[in-house]
Parts: structure tokens; C-alpha cells; sequence
């Protein structure tokens, strides 16, 4: 670790418990005595991550440690362009570039380090740089800025434990809650905020930072974080963080009449939600793409949508994925974006309809025309071939579609009670066809599901 890294990220703790104090001292005696010394305070947590924010230069320095007991996987995952500078475990230090391998996962290139077993704990310190290259999803685009920084699971920011042998083992394993009881603390400069996708969020004033730290049991695919310059403001549908260039003062005389009308709709004609606590909204840049964390009622959402009468469909849009969606079966069911997506597009459609009126409705409809310039499969593939992005459109069309043969008001009812049924229970296509099918007494419903789901004959009603 060369000099200028190490005066940035050298620091001073306390050990995080007696037990492991033993082996923490063993564990950073071999380089406490040299100038490459980092030392953590691991608090009482078993499992912590560090992460200091160099904005300027467009870097993180981050330190971790798991205890054994804690984290279950034989390796671990790590964006492709980060330098490990040190990986100990009870005492011992590993060769990183013996253990390191480069995989692939849906093309991307991702950083795989082998595991030895351990019996009390594994340390970790690395240097992160975001390319804007390397998330393992085409959308993903971050970088490290001053302006902004955001850091998701699609850039493996930190380490992602495995068992999985297989790319389809590991596209699995992503599908499914990973919990951690993990302490997560980011260090940014005293006028930028770290906006978390988590609840009970710490934040601890210092001379030359600020510190935001979380714990808890953390899904590895919901830890998101935002840094920047944000304007945070309460209101009474939820916390929301504005971007310095957002009209603050328009956006709240939009967000809380807009939101609560929202509320009120899906929970009449869709069955009501009861939240656990407020909605948080987080601004982004636009390009970044927005999503919603549904433990956390949290939701990352771009730039504009929070000041404009039209755009708030898409607040409308995140707002709905934190309860009105299915769960899914599989990964690959999953990929298809049908449960979350087609339904949460559908389900925007019908709120914006009755806000706005029968103009913004036929915006909608004839939006949901659009193929995005693809080949039209059954949807059932649409996770197959990673077609997801057209759960946005052509799936929620076809909901449309089911809304208009049932009768809308039919439609509501059924769909109210197969979201009371599958929103804590896996289901997959078979499932959903059979379940409407079971509920209702029309006889042309086969047939619809045929032609939508199980094959592309839908596609010459397409325009």
C-alpha cells in the first residue's frame, strides 16, 4: 500500500470484543509495524464494513471483517476492478493472487476469491475505484463523484459470500434474500449526506467527516447508497432526499397530495398496505435508474420525477413495488420482471388514469405498445432471454388486456386476492394462469393465457 493511500486511510480503534481482540491483535501484528498499518474498530458487531469516501479522487478505502457463524459461503464476489491489499484470517494471511479467479455472470466479469475454512473470523481491506463499466448490469453506470456517488449491489461494492460452484448456482443465489448481521458505516465529507436503503440510519459528527452508519439483518441485493449534497425533508407520506438542483419547494406542493391519493387507490381497488414506517425517496441522477427496496420502504428515484404533476407516475411507480407485488418463484422467473414490473407498470397506468385523466391514459396505453426494438416471445421467457425490460410494456399491456376480458372491476378483485395469496409466496407462471383461471368462469381464458403467455401470438396485435 504506498504512502499517500496509507495517510489517507490509517486510523485508530478499538477491538471489537475480548474473544476476538486476541485474534484481531495476531491478525495485524505482521504489518501493525510497518507503514501499510490500517487498524478497524470493530464496535461489539461480528460483522462490520468500513468504507472512507475519497469524492476528489474518485475512491473508496474499504475494511471489513465476518465472523465465522455469521456469513455462509465457500468464496466470495468483488467488483473485477477493486485491488485487495490484504485478506487474514484467524491470524493467518492469504496470497490473494493464489485464490483469485475472474468468472463470468450474464457476460459480465466479476472477481471471485476462494475461501480457506476459518474457525473465528476473516479480514478483508481494499481499494475501490467505479469505472462505470463493471456492474453486472447493462444500467449500471456509477462512478465515484464529488457531484454524486452511488453504490449498489450490481457493482459488488462489497464482498457477496457464495457456495455456489455455477454461474446458474450464483444467478440463484442472487435471487434470494442474503442476510448479514452487518454493520455498514460510510465516512463522507461533512457537507455530503450517505442516503441508505436501510431504516435507523446513525449519522456521528467528527472533526474532519461525517459517519452513516446501519445494521441489521441487510438482503446483500437492497444495500444502496447514495452520497451527495442532499436537501433532506420530512413530510407526512415519507423522508425525502433532494438533489441541489431540485425546486424543493414545488416538489413538496406535489409529493404528499400525490402520494396520498396514490395510497388510498391501490388500497381500494387492490387490497390495502399497511407500511411499517414512512416511504424514503432518494433523488438520483437521471440515467441511473431507479428502483424500490421493499423491506426497507425505500426508494432510489432520478432526477425531475419529484417536481412535475405528470412525472410523479414514476414516484407513483416505486411507491407501489413496496407492496403491491407477488414474490417470485425463481431467478428466472424473477428476470422476467412479470410479478414486480408488468403489474407495478399496470397498476401506475390505473392510478395516473383517475389523477390525471382519459390523455394521460391513452399515453400509457399507447407506451405500452412499444417492443423496445425486440422479438416478441412468449412471456413466460422474458427471463430466459432477458427480455425483463419488456414486463414494462408488453407485460403490462397484456394486463391491460386480461382487465379488459375479465371486466375491470372482476379484474380487481381477483388480482386483490392473488397479491394477498403471493405476496409472501413463491409463484410462477403456471401458478398465476391457474389461479385466475380458478377464480373466474370465463371461458376464453385459457385460450388469452395461451396466446400471451405460453406463446408470441399476441405479437400481430402489437402496433
Amino acid at each position: 500500500m504506498n504512502e499517500r493511500i496509507n495517510n489517507k486511510i490509517k486510523k485508530k480503534y478499538l477491538s471489537f470484543n475480548l474473544a476476538l481482540t486476541v485474534f484481531l491483535v495476531l491478525a495485524t501484528n505482521s504489518f501493525a509495524q510497518s507503514s501499510e498499518t490500517r487498524k478497524m474498530d470493530f464496535g461489539e458487531n461480528g460483522n462490520q464494513i468500513h468504507f472512507d469516501m475519497d469524492l476528489e479522487s474518485g475512491k473508496m478505502y474499504v475494511s471489513a471483517i465476518y465472523t465465522n457463524g455469521e456469513i455462509n459461503g465457500t468464496s466470495f464476489l468483488l467488483n473485477r476492478d477493486f485491488i485487495i491489499t490484504k485478506i487474514q484470517y484467524d491470524g493467518k494471511e492469504l496470497k490473494i493472487d493464489e485464490i483469485k479467479k475472474i468468472i463470468l455472470i450474464d457476460d459480465y466479469e466479476i472477481a471471485q476469491y476462494n475461501l480457506p475454512d476459518f474457525e473465528q473470523y476473516i479480514y478483508i481491506e481494499y481499494t475501490g475505484v467505479l469505472s462505470g463499466t463493471t456492474g453486472i448490469a447493462p444500467y449500471v453506470r456509477e462512478k465515484i463523484t464529488p457531484e454524486f456517488t452511488y453504490l449498489r449491489w450490481e457493482t459488488f461494492f462489497h464482498p457477496f459470500f457464495t457456495n455456489a460452484t455455477s454461474e446458474e448456482e450464483l444467478l440463484e443465489d442472487f435471487s434470494q434474500p442474503y442476510l448479514y448481521n452487518l454493520q455498514i458505516t460510510v465516512n463522507v465529507p461533512h457537507d455530503h449526506i450517505a442516503a441508505f436503503g436501510h431504516n435507523d440510519v446513525q449519522q456521528v459528527n467528527n472533526l474532519d467527516k461525517v459517519s452513516f452508519i446501519t445494521s441489521g439483518n441487510l438482503p446483500f441485493s437492497s444495500i444502496a447508497i447514495a452520497i451527495a449534497e442532499y436537501q433532506k425533508m420530512e413530510l407526512q407520506t415519507g423522508d425525502y432526499y433532494f438533489l441541489k438542483s431540485t425546486n424543493t419547494q414545488k416538489a413538496l406542493d406535489i409529493i404528499d397530495p400525490t402520494m396520498t391519493y396514490a395510497y388510498k387507490f391501490m388500497s381500494r381497488h387492490f387490497g390495502e398496505m399497511k407500511l411499517k414506517g414512512k416511504l424514503r425517496a432518494i433523488e438520483i441522477p437521471r440515467g441511473l435508474g431507479g428502483f424500490g427496496i421493499t423491506e426497507t420502504h425505500t426508494t432510489f428515484i432520478e432526477n425531475g420525477v419529484l417536481n412535475s404533476n405528470l412525472n410523479m407516475g414514476h414516484l407513483v411507480h416505486e411507491f407501489i413495488h413496496l407492496g403491491w407485488n407477488a414474490k417470485t418463484s425463481d431467478y428466472i422467473v424473477q428476470r422476467a420482471r412479470f410479478f414486480d414490473e408488468a403489474f407495478t407498470s399496470y397498476f401506475e397506468f390505473r392510478v395516473m388514469e383517475d389523477l390525471l385523466g382519459e390523455d394521460v391514459a391513452k399515453k400509457y396505453i399507447g407506451n405500452f405498445h412499444n417492443t423496445r426494438g425486440l422479438e416478441l416471445v412468449p412471456i413466460k421467457d422474458f427471463g430466459k432471454y432477458e427480455y425483463g425490460n419488456l414486463s414494462y410494456t408488453i407485460g403490462a399491456l397484456f394486463l391491460f388486456e386480461l382487465s379488459q376480458l375479465l371486466r375491470v372491476d372482476v379484474f380487481d378483485e381477483v388480482t386483490t386476492k392473488f397479491l394477498q395469496k403471493y405476496r409472501d409466496t413463491p409463484v410462477n407462471f403456471d401458478l398465476f394462469c391457474t389461479f385466475y383461471i380458478d377464480q373466474t368462469t370465463n371461458p376464453e381464458l385459457e385460450g388469452f393465457f395461451h396466446r400471451w403467455i405460453y406463446t408470441n401470438e399476441y405479437s400481430d396485435t402489437i402496433h
